[in-house]
């Protein structure tokens, strides 16, 4: 004798209290998707999982960085990272570990880059 099987609906994923997890994992995601990073060719900028979005800057596109850190985030070493480009444009990276680490080795980067041009 052949069985049917009935199977809950999708939609019972919309209800309030799973709605609750959508933020959590729109972050998660954020988390594990951006990236910024300098070397020696400049700062990379990659945000995204299904809609990719990279910026890249050479050393003399980047005017200046700037840091904002809340007094929780000097506790727990985070904060909101700015690059400002040449012209108007910007990149704003909120929470990011550890900032001033980045700052320092932006410049490193750059000084050394700017010695190996002369």
């Amino acid at each position: 004798m052949d069985e049917y099987r009935a199977n809950m609906h999708w939609l019972i994923f919309l209800q309030w209290p799973s709605l609750l997890l959508l933020p959590i994992i729109k972050y998660y995601i954020d988390y594990k998707t951006t990236t910024i990073s300098v070397d020696k060719n400049g700062v990379h900028f990659k945000k995204g999982w299904l809609n990719v979005k990279t910026e890249d800057y050479s050393f003399r596109g980047v005017e200046s960085i700037d840091i904002y850190q809340s007094f929780l985030g000097g506790i727990f070493n985070y904060g909101d990272v700015i690059i400002r480009g040449t012209g108007n444009n910007y990149e704003e990276f909120k929470k990011m570990v550890d900032p001033k680490a980045f700052k320092e080795n932006f410049y490193k980067y750059k000084n050394e880059s700017v010695n190996v041009n002369n």
